[in-house]
């Protein structure tokens, strides 16, 4: 393992939540170094992330100190070049993502699918505890079934803010 992997890895464990979307997306034409930093550096990710539509959803309902507090990951890294674009979930990958996390918070049904794969599957519960929670995904048409959807997610972070 490189140590820029090794350092990501480090910074990723220092977070007690997790949140977990489907994929990312780039533009045709985006270079192909940047989609590559993406995925190994994770405050460019967040910046990327916080910028991007679903960013200002979470950034809105969050708050900009929990939105800092969450690691955002993806089910895949694999990208499309539309907002749409669902890849397969990456299992090992998303394992090692969510390795140490006390919460774990899906957004979207591929994110929901992928940890209902790992986790009734028996794969995340034989190496891992934490708190599971599923919510729509920021920018579902429904807005407010997002953020009814939250309730839980909300009831979650606050137990946990209690306990620590």
């Amino acid at each position: 393992m490189t140590n820029r992997k090794l350092e990501q890895e480090d910074y990723r464990r220092s977070y007690r939540i997790v949140g977990v979307l489907q994929n990312p997306w780039f533009k045709p034409g985006t270079h192909p170094h940047l989609i590559d930093f993406y995925r190994t550096n994770y405050e460019f990710r967040r910046r990327v992330l916080a910028r991007s539509r679903t960013g200002k959803v979470l950034r809105e309902v969050f708050g900009d100190e929990v939105f800092r507090e969450i690691y955002w990951t993806d089910a895949s890294f694999e990208s499309g070049e539309v907002s749409n674009h669902k890849s397969q979930p990456d299992l090992d990958f998303l394992e090692r993502e969510i390795a140490g996390a006390v919460i774990v918070v899906a957004f979207g049904r591929v994110a929901q699918i992928a940890m209902r794969m790992l986790t009734l599957g028996g794969r995340a519960k034989q190496t891992h505890n934490f708190k599971y929670v599923e919510a729509l995904h920021p920018t579902s048409r429904n807005h407010q079934a997002f953020l009814d959807s939250l309730q839980d997610v909300r009831a979650v972070l606050a137990s946990d803010k209690r306990d620590s």
